[in-house]
């Protein structure tokens, strides 16, 4: 009875180590094949690092060369918007320096306007066929085609100062002027003397030249 237990005993002792022996085996197993899947993981993941080391340094490397690239277009932009904002200042100095000029054109315009009214309203004004002085600044009657220095003192000496007073003579005028001209008369018909003076009195020199000549070479 004895021996039968103590081979029992033996069977399950054996049975205990080859049981021990075998979970060991399979956790062995087990272990290093989680072992040897992280080894690969581990090696994927540095793989992985490596290869985005080397991406890392491609892009500082082309981040480097854009930064050289734009550098000078910075700069030059930096000039170009400060030469744009001196342009816009001077253009702005321009317009005022128009605005100016325009305001003045307009002034002298009008005072231009005016001068012309007053020149037409003098041309056109009747003096008296002889006067015993001058009606303000006396005119300059040698600009007249055919009124030399004698012509120009006879005028003077019998009371004609102004081109508008012979621009307005009627012939009956003419006729008293004439009879008063000793070796000169003849010469207010012959020398056009009124339509001279009316151009003379409306200020009117390049339509006169064109049509009597140069004024002051004639005489």
């Amino acid at each position: 009875m004895l021996a039968l237990l103590g081979e029992i005993w033996l069977w399950v002792a054996l049975s205990f180590a080859l049981g021990v022996l075998i979970g060991k085996w399979i956790w062995d197993s087990l272990w290093r094949t989680k072992y040897n899947n992280l080894q690969a993981e581990l090696a994927n993941v540095q793989k992985t690092a490596q290869d985005a080391s080397i991406a890392r340094a491609r892009l500082e490397k082309e981040l480097a060369e854009s930064n050289a690239k734009i550098s000078p277009l910075m700069t030059a932009n930096t000039t170009l918007s400060a030469e744009i904002e001196r342009l816009k200042r001077e253009l702005d100095i321009s317009r005022q320096a128009t605005a100016t000029c325009d305001t003045e054109l307009s002034r002298y315009r009008a005072a231009a306007s005016a001068a012309a009214a007053t020149a037409t309203a003098l041309s056109t004004e009747k003096l008296p066929t002889f006067l015993d002085k001058p009606s303000g600044v006396p005119d300059d009657l040698r600009l007249i085609k055919g009124v030399g220095e004698k012509l120009n003192h006879l005028l003077t000496s019998i009371g004609i100062f102004h081109f508008r007073q012979i621009a307005n003579w009627h012939v009956d005028e003419v006729a008293m002027v004439d009879a008063k001209m000793d070796n000169f008369k003849g010469r207010i018909d012959r020398d056009h003397w009124i339509d001279q003076a009316k151009l003379l009195a409306a200020g009117k020199h390049d339509e006169f030249e064109a049509k009597y000549g140069k004024m002051g070479e004639n005489n």
